[in-house]
């Protein structure tokens, strides 16, 4: 696990790649280096022993995309990883060290990545709210990665497996080079998402040919909410 000191040397390495968004996307707050390590923090201590990726439809419409995603039900069930037990959203049962990635406002790849590297130093599993889908990866309105594609790649950059849940009909992340993934860093990330040439040059592994975009009806969000609800019981 980083110390702040080390997230911060290893996030300057990388902090034009940040800057660089910034100024590409206009809502993007300025990063906070503190926020971002706390986050970190939190996302290596998981209360459940596991965190969700995957698209959301949290605030956002429902014909968003098609597939199964995170849904509000997750908030409830498995509570919210954020850089701060303040940070409370009324539909989340807790905040700081839940599963689900989650922020009302303030949003930033960074804190992302730092989430996703503190539960990988961890060898946390990730459980995958989303099929690995084509469109789940590369946006298919047009040629960019997906937030879910970036989080897949570095999964896959650092050691992880997929392997079918015995629970749901969803994946879990599992640490398999347990070598690689306390050794993940921040500039390793960003070389594997280049290397992916905003989706040009994806790699075909990150890609399950089997998966379908069935999207469940927003009263019944499948196996995966009811086995979520029985861990959280």
């Amino acid at each position: 696990m980083f110390d702040q000191h080390l997230f911060n040397k290893e996030l300057n390495i990388v902090s034009d790649k940040y800057k660089n968004l910034e100024n590409k996307f206009s809502w993007l707050e300025k990063y906070n280096e503190e926020d971002a390590y706390q986050l970190y923090k939190n996302a290596s201590r998981s209360k459940l022993g596991f965190l969700v990726c995957g698209r959301t439809r949290i605030n956002t419409s429902r014909d968003r995309f098609r597939g199964s995603s995170i849904e509000e039900i997750e908030l409830s069930n498995l509570g919210t990883t954020n850089h701060s037990c303040e940070i409370r959203d009324p539909r989340a049962s807790f905040s700081g060290c839940g599963s689900v990635l989650h922020y009302n406002t303030s949003w930033h790849f960074l804190l992302n990545d730092a989430w996703l590297l503190g539960g990988i130093h961890a060898q946390i599993q990730f459980h995958l709210a989303s099929p690995r889908h084509r469109d789940n990866i590369i946006n298919p309105s047009g040629s960019f990665l997906t937030v879910t594609g970036r989080e897949l790649i570095g999964l896959v950059a650092f050691g992880y497996r997929f392997v079918k849940s015995k629970n749901t009909e969803q994946e879990i992340a599992v640490p398999f080079d347990i070598k690689k993934a306390r050794n993940a860093n921040f500039e390793q990330y960003w070389i594997a998402i280049d290397r992916q040439n905003d989706g040009k040059d994806i790699d075909k592994s990150l890609i399950d040919p089997a998966a379908n975009l069935v999207t469940p009806q927003l009263k019944n969000v499948g196996i995966w909410n009811k086995y979520a609800h029985k861990k959280h019981k």
